[in-house]
C-alpha cells in the first residue's frame, strides 16, 4: 500500500492557500495513494477542499481538533478506520509567541487505526514544534525534543507490536537530538535513509515560499513493517498562481505488512534517555530564572508607580493639564507592563517549569527502573 505525508501550509498567512490546496488535491488523485497524512491543514475550508476532493478515492478521513486553532492533523485513507486517538504534547510553545501560533495549534500525534486488506495498521500523524533556529542548542530545541519523547511513549503505549507507521513534519534534522529520540525510544526506521543512505531535503531552498537553507523536516517512520520504495514528492514550481504545492515537499513510500519488515533498531535508551534529562533540566532551571526574572520587573515596575506621582507632582507646577495627562498615561502604561509581567511569571511561565519538572520527574522514573521502552521485545 502507498502512504503520502505532506505538511500542506495552511497556517492562516499561508499565501495561495485555495489555489494551492485544489492543486494538492489534483495531484494527489494522479498518484492515488492509499493513505494521506496532512499537517498544518488549520482552516476548515481548506479541510474541505481536501476532503471533498478526495472523497472518491479517500473516503474514509479523520480530522483530529485541538486548541484555539486546531492540531491541522488530517489523516484520509482508502481503507476503514477502526479507532483513533489524539494526545496533544505538554509543551506547546509560548503564548505570547503570537506570530509563531505553535501554543494555539496545540500539536500533538494522531493515531488512525485502519482494517487493510493485509491486516491492522497503526498510522501516527505528527506535527512537532518548530525549532525556527538552525543550531543544535535554541531555545526551542528542548520544545521539539519532549514532543517528539511523548510521541515515542504515546505510540509505545497504544500500538504493542501491532505494525505500526509514524509520519509527519517532525521539524528536526537527522543531527538532531530529536531525531534521535523518536527513531531510538520509538523503535522506528527511518525509511529512506535505510533504503538509500541519504537524507534528501523536504525544506529547501529553490522552493519558492521557503527561501530557507535546505533541511530534511519530514519523515516516514516505521516499525514491524516492510518498505519497499521511498520518494519525495511534489517537488515542483507551479505555473500558475500557487508557485507550490507547499512550503515542504511530500513523502511517498511504498509499504506491506509481510514479509521482510524494516526493523533495525540502533537502540540505546538509557544515553537518550539521559542526554533529554539534561536538557529538560536545565531548560526547567532556565524557566525559573526568566519566572523570577519576570517578578522582579513587575514589582518594580509597580514601585514605580511612585516616581511618576512625583514627576507628575514637579509638572504640574507649570502645567496641571500636562500633569494630568503624564499622571494618567503613566499609570496605565506602568500597571499594564506590571500586570503583563507577573502574570508571565505566576502563570505562563510556572506552568512551562511545572510541566518541565513533571516531565524530568518521568524519565528519572524510566532510568532508575531500568524497564526502557526500546522496542526489543518487538524484535523477538
Amino acid at each position: 500500500m502507498d502512504v503520502l505525508s505532506l505538511n500542506v501550509w495552511g497556517a492562516p498567512y499561508a499565501k495561495h492557500r485555495q489555489a494551492r490546496m485544489q492543486a494538492i488535491v489534483a495531484y494527489i488523485e494522479v498518484l492515488k495513494p492509499d493513505v494521506v497524512l496532512f499537517q498544518e491543514a488549520y482552516l476548515a475550508p481548506d479541510r474541505t477542499i481536501l476532503t471533498e476532493g478526495l472523497k472518491a478515492i479517500l473516503p474514509y478521513q479523520h480530522y483530529f481538533p485541538s486548541g484555539l486553532v486546531g492540531s491541522g492533523l488530517l489523516t484520509v485513507s482508502a481503507y476503514p478506520i477502526v479507532n483513533t486517538a489524539f494526545q496533544a504534547f505538554s509543551m506547546q510553545g509560548k503564548p505570547e509567541d503570537i506570530t509563531r501560533g505553535d501554543y494555539y495549534a496545540r500539536k500533538g500525534i494522531a493515531l488512525t487505526r485502519l482494517d487493510t486488506p493485509e491486516g491492522i495498521l497503526d498510522v501516527y500523524n505528527c506535527h512537532t514544534h518548530a525549532q525556527y533556529e538552525p543550531d543544535n542548542d535554541n531555545e526551542y530545541a528542548v520544545y521539539n525534543e519532549t514532543n517528539l519523547y511523548e510521541a515515542a511513549r504515546f505510540l509505545d503505549a497504544q500500538s504493542g507490536a501491532t505494525p505500526a507507521l509514524l509520519a509527519g513534519d517532525l521539524n528536526t534534522r537527522p543531527d538532531q537530538a530529536g531525531y534521535r529520540i523518536i527513531t531510538q525510544l520509538g523503535s522506528l526506521v527511518d525509511a529512506r535513509h535505510q533504503l538509500t543512505q541519504t537524507h534528501t531535503p523536504t525544506y529547501r531552498t529553490e522552493n519558492p515560499y521557503t527561501g530557507a537553507a535546505d533541511q530534511c523536516l519530514d519523515y516516514v517512520l516505521v516499525r514491524n513493517i516492510g518498505v519497499d520504495s521511498v520518494r519525495h514528492v511534489m517537488t515542483e514550481t507551479l505555473s500558475g498562481e500557487a508557485e507550490a504545492y507547499s512550503d515542504h515537499d511530500g513523502v511517498w513510500c511504498a509499504v506491506r505488512l509481510h514479509g521482510d519488515t524494516l526493523n533495525v533498531y540502533e537502540a540505546d535508551c538509557r544515553v537518550v534517555l539521559s542526554d533529554l534529562q539534561t536538557r529538560v533540566a536545565e531548560a526547567s532551571v532556565d524557566t525559573r530564572d526568566a519566572q523570577l526574572a519576570r517578578l522582579g520587573r513587575g514589582l518594580l515596575a509597580a514601585g514605580s508607580l511612585l516616581d511618576g506621582a512625583l514627576v507628575s507632582a514637579f509638572i504640574g507646577r507649570y502645567s496641571k493639564t500636562l500633569a494630568r495627562m503624564i499622571r494618567w498615561f503613566g499609570f496605565i502604561f506602568t500597571i499594564g507592563y506590571a500586570v503583563w509581567q507577573l502574570i508571565q511569571a505566576g502563570i505562563n511561565l510556572q506552568a512551562r517549569r511545572a510541566i518541565l519538572e513533571g516531565l524530568q520527574a518521568e524519565i528519572e522514573t524510566q532510568l532508575a527502573s531500568g524497564r526502557l521502552f526500546d522496542g526489543r521485545e518487538l524484535r523477538e
